[in-house]
């Protein structure tokens, strides 16, 4: 069955057209580079100390923390 839309474009649009949306599929974000076994091997330790580093200095600041609490509230009932 035909439309008035058959009548209107003639063949070299309809290709066209049809150009247009295939380009529209094609690799729309770039492509991704895939991780490999070892790609973050020579970091890990460094990232590793960085964030034991960190863990012990909040381990080491609780009871400072706990401390001045202690005192801000023992100064704000007084």
């Amino acid at each position: 069955m035909a439309t008035w839309l058959d009548d209107a474009n003639t063949p070299e649009d309809t290709q066209q057209q049809d150009t247009l949306n295939t380009d529209l599929g094609k690799e729309i974000k770039p492509p991704q580079k895939e991780a490999g076994l070892f790609s973050g091997a020579l970091t890990s330790p460094l990232r590793g100390g960085a964030i034991g580093v960190a863990k012990v200095g909040t381990a080491l600041m609780r009871p400072f923390d706990a401390l001045s609490d202690r005192l801000a509230y023992t100064y704000q009932d007084s």
